[in-house]
C-alpha cells in the first residue's frame, strides 16, 4: 500500500511538473504579448507623430505657397492625406492584432485555470481512494493480528492444561 501510495504520489508530480511547464509557456506568451503591445503602441504613437508632422507641413507649406501653385498643392495635399490615412490604418491594425492576442492570453489562462481545478479534484479523489484502501488493508490486518493472537492464546492455554494433567 506505501508502495501504491508512493506510485500515485510519483504519478501526481509528473501531472504538477507538467502543469508548471504549461503555466511557463503561457506566462513567456504573456511576455510575448506584452511586447507586441508595446510595438503597437509606439507604432501608434509614431503613426500619430507622422500625422502631426504632415499636418503641421501641410499648414505650413500651404501659408508658404502661392496662388500659382495651387494645382500642385492639391496633389500634395491627398498625398499627405494618403499617408496619414495609412498610418491611421496600420495604427488600426496593430490595435486588432492586439485585442486577438489578449483573447488568445485570456483563453489560453481559462483553460489552464480549469485542467489545475481538474488536477486537484483527481488529486483529492485519488488521496481518498488511497486512504480508504490502506484503512481497509490496516483492518484486515488488525482482524487477522487479532485472531493469530487469540490462537496463540488459546495455544498456551491448552498447553498450561496439558502440563497440569
Amino acid at each position: 500500500s506505501e508502495d501504491k501510495l508512493r506510485i500515485a504520489n510519483e504519478e501526481l508530480s509528473k501531472e504538477l511538473e507538467s502543469l508548471r511547464e504549461n503555466y511557463t509557456a503561457l506566462r513567456d506568451e504573456l511576455e510575448h504579448v506584452k511586447a507586441s503591445e508595446d510595438r503597437a503602441v509606439s507604432m501608434r504613437d509614431s503613426a500619430l507623430e507622422q500625422q502631426q508632422h504632415l499636418e503641421e507641413t501641410h499648414r505650413h507649406w500651404e501659408e508658404e505657397t502661392t496662388r500659382k501653385h495651387k494645382e500642385e498643392i492639391e496633389q500634395v495635399k491627398a498625398i499627405y492625406l494618403k499617408e496619414a490615412s495609412d498610418a491611421l490604418e496600420q495604427k488600426r491594425i496593430a490595435e486588432l492584432a492586439l485585442v486577438e492576442a489578449k483573447k488568445g492570453l485570456v483563453s489560453n489562462l481559462g483553460a489552464l485555470r480549469d485542467e489545475k481545478q481538474e488536477f486537484e479534484i483527481q488529486h483529492q479523489q485519488q488521496t481518498e481512494e488511497l486512504k480508504i484502501q490502506y484503512e481497509s488493508q490496516l483492518s484486515e490486518l488488525q482482524d487477522k493480528l487479532e485472531e493469530q493472537e487469540r490462537c496463540f492464546l488459546a495455544a498456551i492455554e491448552e498447553s498450561k492444561r496439558r502440563e497440569e494433567l
